[in-house]
């Protein structure tokens, strides 16, 4: 199950500086070719940065030297890659490990 959180959430809780709305609603995460309105993409590797112009994210996590170039709202962060994977964790947060069922409970094969 997927978390949906907005610009400001994220960029509260990444530490980032937010360029565009704070109640931009995200609910995904996609690449900057593939991203949708409401998803959020990153840019860390320089040599996507052609995607970055054209793509249909809501939001993109990019570098200082990219936020002007971001034509969507951007969270602008000093370790993209970084922030990226805690947004993955925040929107897809692990479940939560099984709980082993007392000895009564289990099933004798």
């Amino acid at each position: 199950m997927s978390a949906t959180f907005t610009l400001g959430q994220l960029a509260e809780r990444l530490g980032a500086t937010l360029r565009g709305a704070e109640a931009k609603v995200i609910t995904g995460l996609a690449t900057l070719q593939e991203a949708r309105p409401e998803q959020l993409s990153f840019l860390a590797n320089p040599r996507y940065r052609d995607q970055l112009t054209a793509t249909r994210a809501s939001a993109v996590i990019v570098p200082a030297e990219a936020a002007d170039d971001c034509p969507c709202a951007a969270l602008v962060s000093p370790n993209p890659y970084a922030h990226w994977a805690r947004v993955v964790e925040l929107l897809h947060p692990a479940p939560s490990p099984a709980r082993e069922l007392p000895r009564r409970h289990r099933r004798v094969t």
